[in-house]
């Protein structure tokens, strides 16, 4: 399936014969290739639950697993919201790839007011805020983000960041 380049396949053989956990374990393997190939099966199909072993990965000697691994946590919070917040995500990344800030600071907020836990929301929004010089704004983003993603939750002013 790799070599097919058959992600739809791979992510297919996975689901049905592989758990997180099972994959997780493939981390700690002394062999590099089974290292990189955990590292992209957790990037398809890894939970919040395969941070922290993937985030071990970044310290890793190969560099192909260090950039396998940032690949995958990159992929786990990408689609770390609901369905319809991932989507707004993803359109708003898009905007930021055509430099469109108020666009994709607009679909950030809709991901935010659809799934206000979705910590990737916030730090997209932030990155958006800090392009357009507006500093403050992409702190208190950074801020709801790490609160978010360690899962403490504080009270902060505005509609978009309520929990």
């Amino acid at each position: 399936m790799l070599a097919k380049q058959d992600l739809a396949g791979l992510l297919q053989f996975l689901k049905s014969r592989w758990t997180a956990e099972q994959i997780v374990d493939l981390l700690k393997s002394r062999h590099c290739d089974a290292r990189k190939v955990a590292a992209l099966a957790l990037g398809r199909v890894g939970g919040a639950c395969c941070l922290g072993p993937l985030s071990e990965q970044l310290k890793d000697p190969d560099p192909v697993v260090n950039e396998m691994a940032e690949h995958a946590l990159w992929s786990i919070w990408f689609r770390s919201g609901n369905c319809q917040a991932n989507h707004q995500l993803a359109k708003g990344a898009q905007a930021m790839e055509r430099q469109d800030l108020t666009e994709a600071i607009a679909h950030f907020t809709r991901a935010i007011e659809i799934d206000p836990k979705f910590a990737e929301a916030y730090n997209q929004r932030a990155i958006a805020h800090y392009l357009q010089e507006q500093f403050d704004d992409s702190i208190a983003d950074c801020q709801r983000t790490v609160g978010r993603a360690w899962g403490i939750v504080t009270p902060t002013k505005g509609a978009s960041a309520r929990r």
